[in-house]
């Protein structure tokens, strides 16, 4: 932390009084994130306003997922805050929001003085009139004991909606019994440094945020040593859209390019810039069922079959699939729209495969059936190109199948009496009967 006093002379009443602010700037911002699972965080950041070692405030939370969560600021002593004038259910007293430059003195209006055991809140899950969670810059108002005397400072803090909690600087006025004004750090004698320039970029160099998601823009300012290092942020949508808070953090709405500026305020006119592209928010595929149309399990050999993928989660960004097949004891083929042509008799596995980043794919076994070739003609001859046979004598009656290679081969036989009659068994043969 960075503390400095800055000192400013005057002249009432032909009296010269002196009055000094005492500025710490928290260097990097300390940040606290409230965890519902944890339930609470006690002592978490000693503010030691005038740096001897004893501190005047501390900062603790309490949180879960039934009662929600509760973000105190922990006074030492009788050490005060400005308050509101209202309680929660367990009587802590809640904290006033102040913006900069409102002046905390005594008679400070629209809120009280005090302190209240359980421990005053900056903000919680029920009330939203001190921080909204946007991540804004506020004030806290507060009046504290250091040698028996009163002093009045301020505390600058943010709760952004991801629950982080941050704070930034603090400072006081080091006469007694002496108004501040909030953000008020002082004024150097000597002139100030002005701010050269700005360059600007996403936290650990990013240049892009999905949508829906928060990305903390930072400033780098030359020199290092400007006087004012305040700065004001601002955002122009160009082809995509998002907002940005007092902070810098920025929200990712709609997909495209928004330009971010972060502007000096030292009346330097200074200003850096640099475009963010909005990222449209991937959801990858997380399972994939396969089946053969209307639950087919099987083809038949040299036939096809429309192979059907059910993707999950239905939302998907990307539902494109890769269809692919691995021989088993039988073999096919498959298209790039999944349709399945039976090769040799057996079983095949098709598979598709997401074509996102996800690496999910879904498979099913499918049987390969022989092809059905059905007979088409026949024709029947006695043996050895017989014509008759005797009464009471056979004849080995002959079948001709066309094609030779019909699958199903199994034949009927059977023989109608004309002017003779006969009988014939299930092997084709003939017995005569009446001469005829």
């Amino acid at each position: 932390m960075k503390k400095l006093i800055f000192t400013a002379l005057s002249l009432a009443f032909f009296l010269n009084s002196f009055s000094a602010i005492v500025y710490t700037d928290v260097d990097p911002d300390f940040v606290t994130l409230i965890d519902f699972t944890a339930n609470s965080a006690n002592n978490l950041i000693a503010i030691d306003f005038n740096g001897d070692g004893v501190k005047e405030y501390d900062v603790r939370w309490d949180a879960n997922y039934v009662y929600g969560w509760f973000l105190h600021l922990v006074h030492e002593g009788n050490n005060e805050m400005f308050l509101t004038g209202q309680n929660n259910m367990y009587g802590a007293s809640r904290i006033k929001d102040l913006n900069a430059n409102e002046v905390i003195s005594s008679s400070s209006s629209w809120g009280q003085w005090g302190n209240s055991i359980p421990d005053p809140i900056i903000g919680d899950n029920n009330y939203t009139d001190f921080l909204t969670v946007n991540g804004d810059d506020k004030y806290i108002g507060v009046r504290f004991y250091l040698n028996s005397n009163l002093h009045y400072g301020w505390i600058r803090v943010a709760l952004n909606n991801s629950y982080q909690f941050y704070i930034k600087d603090y400072a006081y006025e080091d006469t007694p019994n002496t108004s501040i004004l909030a953000g008020d750090q002082g004024s150097s004698s000597s002139g100030d440094i002005q701010i050269t320039s700005i360059s600007v970029q996403g936290q650990n160099g990013a240049t892009s945020v999905m949508e829906g998601q928060w990305l903390q823009m930072e400033a780098n300012i030359l020199p290092q040593n400007a006087t004012n290092q305040n700065i004001i942020w601002s955002l122009t949508n160009g082809t995509g859209s998002a907002t940005i808070n007092s902070s810098g953090n920025l929200y990712g709405q709609t997909p495209g390019t928004v330009t971010v500026t972060a502007s000096a305020t030292d009346f330097s006119n200074v200003s850096g810039t640099t475009v963010i592209t909005i990222s449209p928010n991937i959801v990858n595929v997380n399972s994939i069922s396969v089946e053969g149309q209307n639950g087919a399990t099987e083809v038949t050999q040299n036939q096809t079959l429309q192979m059907n993928a059910n993707v999950l989660p239905v939302n998907a960004t990307n539902q494109n699939l890769t269809w692919s097949v691995t021989n088993g004891t039988g073999s096919g083929s498959i298209n790039s729209n999944g349709q399945l042509t039976g090769g040799n008799p057996g079983t095949v596995t098709v598979t598709a495969s997401a074509s996102d980043a996800s690496g999910v794919s879904g498979s099913a076994v499918i049987n390969v059936t022989p092809a059905i070739i059905a007979v088409a003609s026949i024709t029947v001859e006695g043996e050895n190109n017989e014509t008759e046979v005797n009464e009471t004598q056979n004849l080995q009656m002959i079948a001709n199948i066309l094609p030779t290679d019909a699958t199903n081969q199994n034949i009927n036989w059977s023989v109608a009496n004309g002017t003779g009659s006969a009988t014939i068994n299930s092997q084709g043969v003939l017995t005569g009967g009446n001469i005829g």
